[in-house]
């Protein structure tokens, strides 16, 4: 039983070692990068425990220490947040091309999701083309106006469904009942058919 606890008190004892060689090394590597100053921050987690239950007002707490432009650690993501507004104006009007790309999940990249949606995509040529062909072809104002019918069809399948339910007194799951309109749409803009029922469990 004592060789046990020895050995599990060995176990975590390497694990910390481990743990801080491994944060050192890492900070380390990033020291070449020029990041602003902030919090100090604890090994795993960052500075997750700064944000508090009222994240607004603790960031705005740590501005007043650290500046309007600081560096957070979440976990393992670095994060840069900006508290002045002359900034924010600099930084999303001057840089908006280096800022403006977004991480990518790896869930997005099991499928090369990535490299073809515009949701995804950083802005480069290939973005460009896709924003331009969906303004084209899908969000002028008269692509808009043909589908006016639809979607009074599929509020009108919506009302009567709740009207049915009212009826019969049974009780309308009102968030079901949207996602599903809402979903409908979409299928029969681009597919011309429906994909949910109200009535069925999938929906």
């Amino acid at each position: 039983m004592e060789f046990l606890c020895y050995l599990l008190l060995i176990s975590l004892v390497w694990a910390c070692v481990h743990l801080l060689i491994t944060s050192n090394l890492l900070r380390r590597k990033a020291g070449g990068t020029i990041l602003p100053p902030g919090p100090r921050q604890l090994p795993m987690i960052g500075n997750i425990l700064a944000l508090g239950t009222k994240p607004h007002q603790n960031l705005a707490s740590l501005s007043k220490t650290y500046g309007p432009l600081m560096t957070l650690k979440l976990g393992r993501i670095t994060t840069i947040v900006i508290s002045s507004p002359g900034i924010a104006k600099e930084a999303l009007q001057k840089h908006d091309q280096a800022l403006s790309s977004r991480k990518i999940l790896d869930a997005v990249r099991a499928n090369n999701h990535h490299k073809n949606s515009m949701a995804w995509l950083p802005a480069s040529t290939h973005w460009k083309f896709l924003r331009k062909v969906a303004a084209i072809q899908m969000f002028t104002p008269q692509k808009l106006d043909a589908g006016q019918a639809l979607r009074g069809e599929k509020v009108q399948e919506m009302l009567e469904y709740v009207h049915e339910n009212c009826d019969n007194g049974h009780v309308v799951d009102t968030g079901r009942a949207a996602f599903t309109t809402v979903l409908n749409l979409v299928s029969n803009s681009f597919f011309s058919f429906d994909i949910a029922n109200y009535n069925s469990n999938f929906s």
